[in-house]
């Protein structure tokens, strides 16, 4: 074999195995980032101020519904 075709080979070999570990550092990238995005929109969304209080919620199940009365 000559050298320059085992020089070739080599160097596609590392190119493989570089290719394969850089395409899993970006795959790790990649979930990082989207675990982040989501634990953003989670924090977001739990920032928010409740749209009716605890009280609000109870009077209502408490208060008696008008149209379900028959006259």
């Amino acid at each position: 074999m000559s050298p320059y075709a085992l020089l070739a080979l080599v160097a596609l070999l590392a190119i493989v195995l570089l290719g394969g570990l850089l395409g899993r550092l970006w795959q790790q990238h990649e979930q990082r980032d989207i675990e982040k995005k989501w634990q953003e929109r989670e924090r977001l969304l739990d920032r928010r101020r409740p749209i009716a209080t605890r009280q609000q919620i109870l009077r209502r199940r408490v208060r008696p519904v008008a149209h379900l009365r028959r006259p």
